[in-house]
């Protein structure tokens, strides 16, 4: 075992292997880890390419074990990173998404892989959350963790587990596609040099075609933005850019969530690159360029037919793009009539690629109110005991499967336009 004086003076083709020697002879002759973790912070002590050294023994699955686990350790302490998840809607809206894109590129730490650690604090987990994480964790994370409130433990550790998403998720090898038919959920790393594209949207169609067998209008739609959105990503992402495709079905009403995110040109680029150069370059503001890349730009071109598709489905659109964004929310009038609301609006955070979300649904707005008087009256005649004996009982019965957890407190008929996928619980049934 060389000395530490040794040690400082060891070639740099010696170096790792010094390390690795010095350290495992440290925690061979003390029990007490303090010492160990000193002798760490001693070679750190010795220069920028020592601490270099350090980070890449503790990703190396060549370091003995005793030795990497304690490197881990001390990297994990300097480079990890834990944020929260706080949206309580669907995450089609600008204000949930925000705080987490903002909360991910706070996360970067310059020329290292972090340690990742999120927080879900509400009951679920939206496919837009799923698809920023996945997309931002292969490129920036060596790992990435789950906390989550230990009353839906059971459930939500369940859901990984069966889908396998804790391994998959910001993983390269992660498989070409997933489907988790008791969870309604599926996902996939979209590899932007995919030859077979219509095959691929096939079988997405082919795997929700059950669930949706009483919706075909929304399987259709489900289909063609799938379709609209892997063909943009293959004709403007970058060919190293991690690409995420997740979505997630609600069977009351039936609907489709849809979000793919990537890390490539962003639209903005994009158009630049394209006949619409000067349209891209003329805006004032952020939100100008994007706005026009939607509406006129060739660019925007395949972005439009989702639009068009929302408005048909009642749906929403959101597009997170560099620092703007676009959205979209389509409402049944009483009299039958679809209103749609949209705008564009320049953020205080900047993505670098594009992150896209669709919601499609039948269902029909003009219920609400009248739904949600009669959820006010039936609660009313109630007693708070009853009122109390009532929620125990919904919180000990297993949830049917609608995706990603326990839809947000509210109406029925509120909560159907927000609810989100939903973890099943491991031992019930579809």
């Amino acid at each position: 075992m060389p000395t530490y004086e040794e040690l400082s003076q060891l070639p740099r083709r010696e170096r790792r292997p010094g390390i690795v020697e010095y350290l495992a002879q440290t925690l061979k002759e003390s029990r007490d880890l303090n010492v160990p973790r000193e002798a760490v912070f001693q070679i750190l002590d010795l220069g920028s390419r020592w601490k270099n050294d350090i980070f890449e023994l503790a990703q190396c699955e060549e370091t003995p074990e005793e030795v990497r686990h304690l490197l881990v350790e001390y990297v994990k302490s300097v480079t990890g990173r834990s944020f929260d998840i706080t949206a309580k809607g669907d995450g089609l809206q600008r204000q949930e998404v925000g705080p987490l894109v903002h909360a991910l590129q706070r996360c970067r730490v310059p020329r290292q892989r972090c340690y990742l650690t999120v927080n879900f604090l509400v009951p679920h987990v939206t496919v837009t959350s799923l698809a920023l994480i996945s997309t931002w964790a292969e490129k920036n994370a060596n790992t990435i963790e789950f906390a989550y409130p230990k009353k839906r433990a059971r459930r939500i550790e369940g859901f990984l587990e069966r889908t396998g998403l804790t391994e998959a998720i910001g993983n390269k090898e992660a498989p070409a596609f997933h489907f988790d038919e008791k969870g309604h959920f599926a996902f996939l790393r979209l590899n932007p040099d995919l030859e077979d594209a219509e095959a691929l949207v096939t079988r997405i169609g082919e795997a929700f075609a059950t669930l949706l067998a009483k919706a075909p209008e929304i399987k259709d739609g489900l289909v063609e933005v799938c379709r609209v959105l892997i063909d943009n990503v293959l004709k403007h992402a970058k060919t190293d850019s991690p690409t995420w495709l997740f979505i997630s079905h609600h069977p009351k009403p039936a609907g489709v969530d849809i979000a793919i995110c990537d890390l490539g040109l962003g639209l903005r680029e994009t158009a630049g690159q394209s006949e619409n150069e000067e349209l891209a370059k003329s805006a004032e503001h952020e939100c100008d360029w994007l706005a026009k890349v939607v509406d006129v730009g060739e660019a925007g071109a395949s972005l439009r037919r989702v639009r068009e598709l929302c408005r048909e489905h009642a749906g929403k659109m959101l597009i997170v793009s560099g620092g703007a964004s676009y959205q979209l929310t389509v409402r049944r009038t009483s009299k039958g009539e679809m209103r749609a609301e949209e705008n564009t609006t320049t953020d205080r955070f900047a993505w670098d690629g594009t992150l896209i979300g669709v919601h499609l649904t039948q269902e029909a707005p003009d219920d609400h109110e009248e739904s949600h008087a009669q959820h006010d009256i039936t609660d009313k005649g109630k007693s708070s005991a009853e009122k109390e004996a009532e929620e125990e009982r919904h919180e000990t019965e297993p949830t049917p499967p609608q995706a990603l957890a326990d839809p947000p407190p509210a109406a029925p008929a509120v909560a159907e336009q927000t609810t989100p996928a939903e973890v099943p619980d491991a031992e019930s049934t579809s």
